[in-house]
Parts: C-alpha cells; structure tokens; sequence
C-alpha cells in the first residue's frame, strides 16, 4: 500500500510545472485582444489587455484572463511568445530586465486593491508602463488612480526588487519566430489541457489497478 501511495504521489509531482530556478520555461501561443479604457495621449492608446495561453510547450495553458503589457512593439492578436519565471537570472537573457518587471509585477498583483473596474486596470496598465519605461500616450504625466498605483510601488520597492510566483514574461519573438510583437505578464496558474488530465488519470488508475492486484496476490 506504500508503495501505491508513493507512485500516486510520484505522478501527481510530475505533473505540477517546475519553475524553481529556471527562468526559460518554454514557448507557447498566446491569443491578445485589447480595448478601452485608453490612455488619452497622441496618439491614443488601449490600456486594458485580455489574453488566452492556449498552448505550450511545458503544459501550461490559461482561460481568458487579465494580462498586462510590458513593451511598446506593434500588438498582435496571435503571439508565439517564450515564457521566463520573474525571478533574478531573467537578468541572463536579458540584461536589467529583471529589475524593471519587479514593480511591474508588483503592480500586477495589487492593482486590484484600488478597484476592479476597466478603468482602474487601465490605470494599472499605465503606472505599470511609466515603470517599465515605455512611453505610451498618456503615461508620462500620470494623475488620479493610475499615479496612486505608481507611487505605491515606488513606496513598496524601495531599492529592493519584488519576485512574483503569480506572473510569467511572455516574450516575444518566441518558438523560433521572427516578428517581434509586444511582451506581457500571464498569470501563471495553470489549466491543465483535458488530454494531459486524462493520460494522467489513467495512468495512475492503472498503477493504482497493478497494485490492488498484487495485493490480492498475496
């Protein structure tokens, strides 16, 4: 019975993406769309992203979710894009990048304490972005909620950077692409595609059928 347990939970690990000192996870095709609140600038940007993780090579996948850009390329609808952990040795593909998504992902996971409406996301999208550097329409001179969520990122940070298990960089040009389209943050709760469940299931129902029969063996 040990036994069965210990490949029960043996297969159960396996299935549970690594993340813990990788930055590179894999590739994946991302789905976009973007909409108002805008940013009211010159010109005059979208400021609240939606996106759907829909394949990847590590099995990780999403539903239709809140995402934030953090680029200012040319947005696409369908992205392949390779996904990176936010963690310190992001800064081994690219150099400083760490540095600037910690308040990025800071902002990511507690924009929501200021409200859940579109306009306070797209407040969020804009601190997020003067964070980052990129200078997208109105978010030079920030007023209201969107410099609320700027300043108390400052104020959290400090000189200190901020990990985030709750986010991936999603990267693009990823999977061998060449089109470099816009970069965000996916959360990275994972839904795990039916297939794979499946496979999973019956192979551990299939162990579990092994070890009932050898105990009635005995």
């Amino acid at each position: 019975m040990k036994k069965l347990v210990s490949f029960l939970a043996f297969g159960l690990f396996l299935s549970i993406p690594f993340i813990a000192n990788a930055a590179l996870l894999g590739d994946g095709q991302l789905n976009v769309s973007w909409s108002g609140p805008a940013t009211g600038g010159n010109p005059n940007y979208y400021a609240d992203y939606d996106g759907t993780v829909v394949s990847s090579s590590f099995g990780y996948t999403t539903n239709s979710v809140e995402i934030f850009c953090v680029s200012e390329d040319h947005a696409n609808a369908l992205e392949t894009v390779d996904f990176y952990t936010i963690t310190p040795d992001l800064n081994n593909y690219f150099a400083g990048l760490y540095e600037k998504l910690s308040p990025a992902a800071w902002i990511a996971d507690h924009w929501t304490n200021y409200g859940t409406s579109d306009d306070t996301k797209a407040a969020a999208q804009m601190a997020l972005w003067k964070h980052v550097g990129v200078g997208f329409g109105g978010d030079s001179n920030l007023t209201g909620t969107a410099l609320d969520i700027y300043n108390a990122a400052n104020a959290a940070l400090g000189q200190n950077s901020y990990s985030s298990d709750n986010w991936y960089y999603a990267h693009s040009p990823g999977g061998g692409t060449v089109d470099n389209y816009q970069d965000y943050l996916t959360p990275t709760a994972p839904v795990p595609e039916p297939a794979t469940m499946f496979l999973l299931g019956t192979g551990l129902i299939g162990i579990a059928g092994l070890g009932r029969k050898k105990l009635f063996k005995k």
